[in-house]
């Protein structure tokens, strides 16, 4: 029997037809956006859908843990995954970061882009390949580079060589390229290298010295430490150096970020006059530096300068400086007292957080006050007549007034052969050098006497 298919139903039918075709054509549309960014993995590797067309794509590659992938591997070129083929094209930043019992790794030839800090903390590395093929990245002897090697991306942390020479074609170094070498005692700059700084050289412990090349127009070196070329800023003190006191050039203005972090053995170290700005993190982990004396010419005391200086038991903060910005101080196991200057108006988040403070002076008004600043419920004391302070309690700290004491007076005679000194205000300290400072043991309050003839090169100071 002939079915006859009338125009009303044709016209139904047409309808759901084109409803039907909508729909699977937006689950499609909505399948397709929704994966880009989704994850897979295989037996080594995390990926990163970047791109998918028809049956394929693009994705991104990185590990799985901290200790997958492991030994020797190798990154596909590309990977399958629900009846698509992708291209490893990217190592996103940090991809394998502290993987640790990485030892060995080779890239492909499809991969185009290695983000910063793709390799950084991987302490068992030894050596990065790359294949012949790829159009933009090469390795030599382990170490990676940009394809035309003036740029120079990773060392590996693990390689057991104590001195390396970087290329001389190489004119950039790109950030924690050096993270972590802990064989590393010497690293030679050539001529074309245009900048350079801590984050490219850090957490080399055993690092004792900088070389740079003496055409290089930018950087220079005084004793294995790096400057820029007219000597104004500090850029790298080398963490392995062994010397307990440094001083500072009189030439530099400012100390670079990083540029201390992690000299551990440094128990001393003299600010010039001239130095005018000291940036983020400069001192951080400098775990002996057990007093620090900020000079005049500085107004600004910035982010992490001196945190986890876990030995730091007395600082002097000059009357220049108007704030002290976030975690400055923070970790600071051993400073229980500190005086805060009358110009400071704002502290920052967690300024001394985790720092077992009982007692903070304060000389002049209240100053904006940020989150979790001090985390050793110290009491704050100020001083009466100054703003914006309540007692007993002030943001949840516990307050109290104090009278700063005068400024501390020392003189002497000589009489009978032997020095007298005479102090109020004070504990009275001695010094060889003017840098190294210790309690004068046996001084009688307000006086002290010493055999001249015992007293060559002895300096004596008054401090509170």
């Amino acid at each position: 029997m002939k079915k006859i298919i009338t125009p009303r139903f044709r016209s139904a039918l047409k309808s759901a037809l084109l409803a039907a075709i909508a729909l699977a054509f937006l689950l499609s549309a909505n399948q397709s956006e929704a994966a880009v960014g989704d994850t897979f993995t295989d037996a080594n590797f995390t990926y990163t859908v970047l791109t998918e067309e028809g049956t394929t794509g693009t994705v991104s590659v990185a590990k799985q843990s901290e200790s997958t992938p492991s030994e020797t591997v190798t990154i596909p070129s590309s990977v399958t995954n629900a009846s698509r083929t992708y291209s490893v094209t990217d190592i996103g930043s940090y991809a394998f970061s502290y993987c640790v019992s990485l030892v060995s790794i080779t890239i492909p030839d499809s991969v185009t882009n290695i983000g910063n800090y793709a390799f950084q903390g991987c302490s068992s590395l030894t050596n990065i390949e790359v294949s012949p093929w790829n159009m933009t990245y090469t390795a030599e002897n382990g170490v990676l580079f940009t394809k035309d090697k003036t740029s120079l991306l990773n060392y590996p942390a693990g390689k057991e060589e104590e001195v390396y020479v970087i290329p001389e074609n190489v004119t950039i170094i790109n950030p924690s390229a050096f993270y972590n070498c802990s064989n590393l005692t010497r690293i030679v700059i050539p001529v074309g290298v245009t900048e350079i700084n801590a984050s490219k050289i850090l957490n080399c412990n055993s690092l004792t010295d900088i070389e740079v090349s003496q055409e290089n127009k930018n950087y220079t070196t005084i004793d294995g430490v790096l400057f820029t070329k007219n000597k104004t800023s500090l850029i790298i003190y080398p963490a392995g150096k062994k010397l307990e006191t440094y001083t500072i050039p009189s030439s530099v203005t400012t100390i670079r970020f990083y540029a201390f972090d992690g000299c551990s053995r440094l128990a001393n170290i003299v600010i010039p006059n001239n130095v005018t700005e000291i940036e983020m993190g400069a001192f951080r982990y400098c775990t002996s530096l057990t007093n620090i004396v900020i000079p005049d010419s500085i107004t600004y005391i910035d982010w992490a300068v001196f945190e986890y200086c876990t030995s730091l038991t007395n600082v002097t903060i000059p009357d220049s400086v108007t704030k002290i910005d976030w975690s400055a101080f923070r970790n600071c196991e051993n400073l229980i007292k500190i005086t805060i200057p009358e110009n400071v108006t704002e502290i920052s988040d967690s300024a001394f957080s985790q720092t077992p403070l009982s007692k903070v002076y304060f000389k002049g008004d209240a100053p904006e006050l940020g989150e979790e600043v001090f985390t050793s419920d110290p009491i704050l004391y100020y001083i009466a007549g100054t703003a914006g302070w309540t007692t007993p309690t002030w943001n949840g700290y516990r307050t109290a007034t104090w009278t700063p004491s005068e400024d501390p007076l020392l003189s002497f005679e000589v009489k009978g052969g032997k020095l007298i000194l005479t102090y109020s205000g004070g504990k009275l300290e001695a010094s060889g050098d003017l840098i190294l400072w210790s309690p004068v043991e046996g001084a009688q309050e307000g006086e002290y006497e010493v055999d001249v003839s015992l007293n060559d090169r002895k300096f004596y100071r008054v401090v509170q």
